[in-house]
Order: C-alpha cells, then structure tokens, then sequence
C-alpha cells in the first residue's frame, strides 16, 4: 500500500496550527460573546468595555453629526460603555456606545477640524 505524503501545503498549516495552539490565544478571543476588533494601523478596539475608542472619529446615530471621542468611560458592572463625542462646532454629545457608529470614508473625509 502506497504512504500518504504530506504535502508543502499541509505541513505549512499544521505547523501554524500547532504555532497557535503553543501560544496560548487570547483567552477574550476564545471566549464567548467577545469581540476585539482591530481597525485600521492595528488598534486594538473593543466594544464590550469601550478601549480603544478615544480620538476615533465616530458619528451620532440620531442628529448623523460626525466628531471626535473626547472621552470614554469603561463598562463596568454590567453598565454600558458611555463616550463623549466633539463635534466641529466645539459642543458634545453624550451617551452610550450604541448611540454612535462609525464614520465612513466619505465622512472622514469631509470632517472639519475640531476646535479647540
């Protein structure tokens, strides 16, 4: 009976695989329910607790005004993420993370500096 051989491409993914299982993933990415998302440059964001959120620029949900995170205040306790969002006129929109989204291309873009 002829052996099966291990093909370049097998044995690539097989070592990668046991690379991964040796370094211990992230025991947040394995769990239930979390999500990291890395956005763009390699930032680590994450929704569940609200890291990573400060200086993105971001979008009311409801008024569609785009801004800037000026300030993030971490889940705690079951408590929701809240961020205060700056806004190019220089006035602030506060509330949970769920009010805002992100911006889009088009509207990074035509995001006006924020003053002071």
């Amino acid at each position: 009976m002829p052996v099966a051989q291990s093909t370049p491409r097998s044995s690539a993914l097989s070592a990668s695989l046991r690379l991964l299982e040796s370094q211990k993933v992230n025991s947040c990415l394995a769990g239930a329910g979390c999500f990291q998302y890395i956005g763009g440059m390699g930032k680590n964001i994450n929704p569940a607790t609200g890291e990573g959120f400060l200086g993105e620029t971001m979008v009311h949900k409801i008024s569609r005004t785009p801004g800037v995170v000026a300030e993030v205040t971490l889940a705690q306790a079951g408590w929701p993420p809240m961020i205060t969002l700056k806004l190019a006129d220089g006035t602030t929109k506060r509330g949970q993370l769920s009010d805002f989204r992100d911006a889009t291309a088009k509207e990074r873009a035509a995001m006006v500096p924020v003053k002071g």
